[in-house]
């Protein structure tokens, strides 16, 4: 016996309550923040409030919505010793999704069709300093396969495992401007080339495996006894990915809040061969933010998990 399955959806997603509360609790001019370098010493109250450039945080105007497709197919079918086997693929793209990045980066130059940014930088509104805006134009994808078994329970022992190989990119794991995944990035690395920030998801994991088996004890007699079981679960799965950043404003863009990536070394223009021989097979970008190293182009081989 055979059965085939499939399913397709779109799911819409307002923003989250997180994403409105920052552009109100901490923008002008209800709240008044600024950047002040150099200050004389001694510090003080008087003169911390004097000088600096304001900094903001907003949220971009006139959203569209914000949306998931989903779709799946799978074909499962029956073996002997009560058991069937499963076969599934599964899909899904997100459009038009939140993130977060500081617009009031530099005007850049074009150098040889890359941009580049000079020394001493003006930001595009040179009156503030960082403007961390809540924004859209985020996207996502993932595809997966899985392989399932399972057999019924029979002779009081049941089992199932599963293997799956997925992969999923996007240009931004997270909704807000923190690091909702430990080895994410905490905003964009340049909103006006949102492409430069495809890569693998915070989350891809590649291969993931999960067994479990239940044993029905043939434990007959008194109550105390009787129905007991055993189960064991069990999951092994592969690590996550990381990319090496620079903090601070190496590459001179005029913002120290969008995170920084280093270019590869010129004897290590493999990815692989970068990561293995890190941190020599990178190099500071000094000024090209379009860095020839892409975002989380190294896997972490021993950071998988095992329960």
């Amino acid at each position: 016996k055979t059965a085939v399955r499939g399913g397709y959806g779109i799911f819409y997603e307002e923003p989250l309550f997180s994403q409105y509360r920052s552009p109100i609790f901490r923008a002008l001019p209800f709240v008044d923040r600024a950047v002040i370098t150099r200050p004389a010493l001694p510090v003080t109250l008087a003169s911390l409030a004097t000088g600096g450039v304001p900094e903001n945080e907003v949220m971009q105007y006139d959203l569209d919505p914000s949306y998931m497709q989903q779709y799946n197919v799978n074909v499962q079918h029956e073996l002997p010793w009560d058991s069937a086997v499963t076969v599934a693929y599964m899909g899904s793209k997100g459009t038009d999704l939140m993130g977060s990045a500081d617009v009031n980066l530099a005007v850049p130059q074009v150098v040889n069709g890359r941009e580049f940014f000079a020394a001493n930088p003006v930001r595009r509104n040179p009156n503030f300093g960082t403007v961390r805006t809540s924004l859209q134009g985020f996207h996502s994808r993932y595809n997966g396969v899985s392989l399932g078994w399972v057999k019924r329970q029979s002779h009081g022992l049941q089992f199932q495992g599963s293997y799956t190989f997925g992969h999923s990119w996007d240009n931004r794991s997270g909704s807000g401007g923190r690091q909702e995944f430990r080895n994410g990035q905490g905003r964009a690395f340049d909103p006006y080339h949102k492409e430069l920030d495809w890569g693998r998801s915070d989350f891809d994991v590649r291969h993931n495996v999960v067994l479990d088996s239940t044993y029905l004890l043939p434990f007959h007699g008194a109550r105390v006894v009787e129905g007991w079981q055993v189960s064991v679960v069990g999951t092994f799965a592969s690590g996550v990915p990381f990319s090496p950043v620079i903090p601070g404003d190496s590459d001179r863009d005029g913002s120290t809040d969008n995170v920084n990536r280093p270019d590869f070394a010129a004897a290590s223009r493999i990815a692989r061969a970068a990561c293995k021989s890190m941190p020599n097979g990178f190099s500071a970008s000094k000024s090209l933010p379009a860095s020839s190293a892409a975002r989380y182009i190294c896997r972490c081989r021993w950071c998988g998990t095992a329960t």
